[in-house]
């Protein structure tokens, strides 16, 4: 108990719970050996009594009854098989309940840091969905810029086959709508993702 009052990681507490199966086996197996003999002894010890009963003894006077000079050397014996008995099955019934309250404990620990990787998971996944949503963001600004680029070409281009066309005009109307495009694309595309996978898992779910 004092072990086990100290303990204080999970290591610590399975080391005492192992020792407590140890010490339960070790009474377990006492209980076995002598329960049997103790138990044959308070039974004649019993029957030894209702025997000196029956008997009716007559008391003599300066003479020591038969029935009181053996039993003044049965009953410490017969006491003594009974204590054993009761002490074996005191400590058997403490061992488990130490055993059960160390269980507990450990299942509290055990409890406690599913809880603790719990939540460093659901950390880890947020900050993956912010990163995530941090490139998704550079992308649609890479995407746009590219765009961008295509559509510079294609006016310099028309320039030089004569058309007038104002290069930098367009391209400064052309981006905002280049980027509100990527970024729609890009949720749309996040989302039937999304959607693919929740009916995936649904099916698995399912199946």
């Amino acid at each position: 108990m004092e072990a086990l009052r100290v303990a204080d990681s999970v290591g610590e507490k399975r080391s005492v719970l192992d020792s407590f199966l140890a010490l339960a086996a070790e009474i377990e197996n006492l209980r076995a050996r002598v329960s049997n003999r103790f138990t044959g002894s308070a039974a004649y010890f019993t029957l030894l009594e209702s025997r000196f009963a029956e008997l009716r003894e007559e008391k003599i006077e300066h003479v020591l009854r038969l029935s009181r000079f053996v039993m003044r050397r049965v009953a410490p014996a017969a006491q003594t098989c009974r204590s054993v008995l009761e002490r074996l099955t005191s400590l058997s019934e403490r061992i488990d309940r130490a055993a059960e309250l160390l269980r507990t404990s450990i299942d509290l620990h055990v409890e406690e840091q599913n809880q603790r990787l719990l939540e460093d998971s659901n950390r880890r996944a947020r900050l993956q969905l912010q990163l995530q949503h941090a490139v998704e963001g550079l992308s649609v600004v890479v995407i746009t810029y590219y765009f961008l680029g295509l559509t510079g070409l294609v006016l310099k281009a028309a320039n030089n086959l004569g058309m007038k066309v104002k290069v930098d005009l367009t391209l400064g109307v052309a981006a905002p709508i280049l980027l509100v495009a990527a970024w729609c694309t890009m949720r749309r595309i996040r989302k039937r993702f999304r959607d693919y996978w929740g009916y995936a898992v649904s099916l698995s779910e399912f199946g």
